[in-house]
């Protein structure tokens, strides 16, 4: 996914604490950016927070 289809105002984040459950929704706008970035990459590699946790068992 690159910033060429998507605004930033209009990719948002979810970062859920294990905690307590609460979750925390934040803006690709809020990190340096470019329209060139790949986003997936960075977002995978944990580069804006919101690491994604995936179940391999419940992808398959």
């Amino acid at each position: 996914m690159s910033m060429e289809i998507l605004r930033k105002d209009q990719l948002y984040f979810a970062d859920k604490d294990t905690a307590d459950g609460s979750s925390e929704l934040y803006s690709i706008s809020e990190f340096s950016t470019r329209t060139t970035d790949n986003i997936r990459k960075g977002y995978l590699a944990g580069k804006y927070g919101a690491t994604p946790d995936i179940e391999l068992e419940e992808v398959e």
